[in-house]
């Protein structure tokens, strides 16, 4: 999983914008049914909050899983592998550790504030990926001067995704963390009644939380 497959579904983790709605609204309860929803799949809080149906407040969740998936696709995987993927992937996610602190009023709406210790686990991630890849034509070609025998183009890119799948679970159950940042999100007033989280602001927390 390169870094940029993490970055692409970062535009799906901060489309919480559905408005929250209600007479006593709770800032800081919405903005964390809004990270709930889309790292933990955590959908109640947040139909509540935003009067959103259960097939819509899944649909976010499950539609950042799919834009993570789609660097996969065109891999032509067979599925169990993919729904190793699928399962390393929500794993991830539910390992983002975040806090909603507290809700200060300001004149337009509230302020929010949110701590996140970001993952480490994917620092040089990049790097390590090109090693790992090297290493496997390494030992292909190894293998070929040895045996012989040339796997078909399906076979090379299995072997190779079960190798990263594999380095991916082992990094995510490892994973540490870096110290603490804290983050402010600006809930704004729409109207006596509805509010809306800036999305720039819970942008920040997706890429601190994940480390990218």
């Amino acid at each position: 999983m390169k870094k940029k497959s993490v970055v692409a579904v970062l535009m799906v983790l901060v489309m919480c914008l559905l408005t929250a709605c209600g007479t006593k609204f709770d800032a800081k309860e919405y903005v964390a049914s809004c990270l709930d929803v889309q790292f933990k799949g955590e959908y109640e809080q947040y139909m509540k909050m935003t009067k959103t149906s259960k097939e819509d407040a899944q649909k976010l969740y499950k539609e950042g899983i799919d834009s993570f998936m789609k660097g996969y696709e065109q891999l032509s995987l067979p599925d169990e592998l993919n729904n190793k993927f699928r399962e390393a992937y929500k794993k991830m996610l539910k390992s983002a550790k975040y806090t909603v602190k507290d809700a200060k009023e300001t004149d337009n709406g509230f302020k929010v504030t949110v701590t996140v210790k970001p993952m480490k686990c994917f620092e040089n991630y990049d790097q390590e990926l090109a090693k790992m890849q090297e290493k496997f034509l390494k030992d292909f070609q190894e293998k070929f001067a040895k045996d012989g025998k040339i796997p078909s183009k399906e076979e090379i890119t299995k072997q190779m995704a079960e190798i990263i799948y594999k380095d991916l679970e082992e990094r995510i159950s490892n994973c540490e963390y870096g110290e603490e940042e804290t983050f402010d999100v600006s809930v704004e007033k729409e109207n006596d009644k509805t509010y809306t989280a800036n999305e720039t602001d819970l942008g920040k927390i997706a890429k601190a939380a994940l480390g990218v």
